[in-house]
């Protein structure tokens, strides 16, 4: 998990500002602090991190699994618990806490590799009981995993591409793609910093799409295909 965003942010493509909990971090830094809160004032990110919501999760799974609505912190007292919840359910994984993005939630599909990749969809996730009556703004196991299909939290129809909030996160992931080295196809999941014109888009993840058990694509389906 840590490796991406080292490269990332080496070519400039923004990530969420995190810190990684490892297995080896039992003890804090000092008594007056858990060892949760320990990680978040590591000096590369902190003070991005001494500000919630923060979000954890494990940093080797997939499908939201891991991820429920406590991921999603909102004070310091909610860390500790969640992250030693997570490394007793996954005790070989590093933990990964991250600042919350608050704006939009975009997926974008790419294919193609070098100079051929391109952009050939997007999808924009919709929350706020569009599909669902929740508060949760984003996709924990139990909503991504147990609903109609994979992608319902997802806008019905492929989103316009030359949108400029849209077009910003194409490009951004478009660049992910291609640095990260990714051939054939990929999804890239990003978000923006907070809503509105004046957001910035951010890379949560980059994966290659494993044919799921469940019923639905593995990418959203495009139904623009122009690329960015």
């Amino acid at each position: 998990m840590e490796t991406p965003k080292i490269v990332l942010g080496y070519h400039g493509i923004p990530t969420a500002p995190y810190t990684i909990f490892r297995s080896l971090d039992s003890s804090p830094l000092s008594t007056d602090t858990t060892p949760a809160q320990s990680a978040i004032s590591a000096p590369l990110h902190s003070k991005a991190l001494a500000q919630f919501p923060l979000f954890v999760k494990p940093t080797a799974e997939g499908s939201s699994k891991g991820i429920s609505k406590a991921n999603k912190i909102t004070s310091a007292p909610d860390l500790e618990p969640v992250v030693q919840s997570l490394r007793a359910r996954f005790p070989e994984q590093e933990i990964l806490i991250e600042k919350f993005l608050s704006g939009n939630e975009m997926t974008i599909s790419i294919l193609g590799t070098g100079s051929e990749a391109h952009v050939f969809g997007a999808r924009e996730a919709k929350y706020g009981g569009h599909v669902r009556d929740t508060d949760e703004d984003f996709q924990s196991f139990e909503r991504k995993m147990t609903g109609p299909d994979l992608w319902a939290d997802h806008s019905d129809t492929a989103i316009d591409l030359s949108e400029p909030l849209t077009a910003k996160a194409c490009a951004m992931a478009l660049a992910a793609y291609k640095v990260l080295g990714f051939h054939d196809i990929a999804r890239v999941d990003t978000r923006f910093d907070r809503q509105g014109p004046g957001g910035q888009p951010f890379v949560m993840e980059v994966c290659i799409p494993a044919p799921p058990l469940e019923q639905g694509p593995v990418v959203p389906n495009p139904l623009d295909l122009m690329p960015c």
